[in-house]
């Protein structure tokens, strides 16, 4: 299970998302959100660091925590980094399906296919049935990254 930092780290890296004019603005954001997980570096007052087991980061709050950085993030909450366009993480191409879209989408964010069932879910989510024509839309691929990368395919170290 990913920690608070390792989560937002881990979520700016696989959005692609790099430094900008006022990345110092940026970072004080990130910090805000990080320490308000309490996980900010150099901020455990034991010797012994931070736990390193998932119960220790899996509380209902720390995950709605969570849950907002993936969208502040999809939703360039974080100041003036640059951020890649949520509907350019996966284009379709000519001839793919809204399903063979959403696979390549999983792939690009958590390394994997999602399994069936799930991926029926977030299809079905966005009111997709997956046999019709992959479509760019900025509105489904945001949220479509933020379920993903809520679920639990992304939290595994």
């Amino acid at each position: 299970m990913r920690r608070p930092l390792e989560d937002i780290v881990g979520t700016g890296r696989v959005l692609d998302v790099a430094p900008g004019a006022d990345t110092a603005g940026a970072l004080g954001a990130l910090y805000w959100a990080v320490n308000s997980d309490y996980h900010a570096p150099y901020q455990w007052p034991a010797p012994n660091g931070y736990p390193d087991v998932a119960a220790a980061w899996l509380s209902a709050g720390s995950q709605i925590s969570r849950w907002n950085v993936h969208r502040r993030f999809l939703d360039r909450g974080f100041g003036k980094f640059t951020y890649v366009d949520p509907a350019t993480l996966v284009t379709p191409t000519a001839g793919q399906t809204a399903s063979e879209w959403l696979t390549a989408l999983e792939v690009r964010l958590v390394g994997q296919a999602l399994s069936a069932d799930h991926h029926a879910a977030l299809l079905s989510s966005v009111g997709l049935t997956g046999t019709e024509a992959a479509k760019e839309g900025v509105t489904v691929s945001r949220n479509l990254a933020a379920l993903i990368l809520d679920s639990a395919y992304f939290q595994l170290r």
